[in-house]
């Protein structure tokens, strides 16, 4: 048989068209992965998460018909945060103390006595806490909370935003940051809506990232507190 009388379809990829291919198709999925994993990714997880928390002690006050606490430690390594309801319906919070600069050892005393006895009247939501609630990420931290009950803001120990059967909350803002920005959480005492906001931190030295953002955060706090 003469071969030469036919024509072969000689059509195809060759080996080099198909590591070229694996390659590309390796390069997209790794600028994907990396995407997936950029500061500003982390930082909304950890955002998404605080915002669940808001919304599902909302409705959780509505449904046990009592007080329930978003309880945000921010003392704590690593820190972290819960959703806490009271089964006292007799339930009164104690009235916020005005602000003072420095306080007498009676005084932060007395404070700390009636953060524990409130404490003790608040349970652990189990549905919320299928696994803990922790910020995980090193880079991430929760700055300061701020609470239309207030004086000042809340930073470096516990804070409690409360939610009540009526569907009222405390008017109240978290504040979380990374390394290059903070985001703002502004929630409404009335209304469900929850808004988040972004603001760049700027060129700052790796050891003045704290003083900035403490910084920044009392900024934007002083001008929530005006509107």
């Amino acid at each position: 048989m003469n071969l030469n009388r036919f024509t072969f379809n000689t059509k195809g990829f060759t080996l080099v068209e198909i590591l070229v291919s694996m390659s590309v198709v390796a390069l997209i999925l790794g600028l994907a992965v990396v995407g997936g994993n950029s500061s500003r990714d982390q930082l909304d997880k950890v955002l998404d998460d605080l915002e669940r928390g808001v919304r599902f002690a909302t409705t959780e006050s509505a449904l046990r018909n009592s007080i329930v606490r978003l309880n945000i430690s921010m003392s704590t390594e690593p820190q972290s945060y819960s959703v806490e309801f009271s089964n006292n319906g007799a339930l009164v919070l104690p009235s916020a103390r005005p602000h003072t600069e420095v306080k007498s050892l009676e005084e932060e005393e007395s404070e700390q006595s009636e953060k524990q006895k409130l404490d003790k009247m608040f349970s652990k939501v189990k549905e919320f806490q299928d696994k803990e609630r922790t910020i995980d990420n090193e880079d991430i931290k929760i700055i300061g909370v701020g609470i239309s009950t207030n004086e000042k803001l809340i930073n470096g120990q516990s804070a409690s935003i409360y939610f009540y059967p009526t569907g009222e909350k405390d008017g109240s803002v978290i504040y979380v940051a990374n390394d290059d920005e903070v985001a703002q959480i502004k929630i409404s005492p009335f209304l469900e809506e929850i808004n988040r906001e972004y603001f760049p931190l700027g060129s700052l030295e790796s050891g003045d990232v704290a003083d900035g953002q403490i910084s920044k955060v009392e900024e934007l706090y002083q001008q929530w507190l005006k509107k």
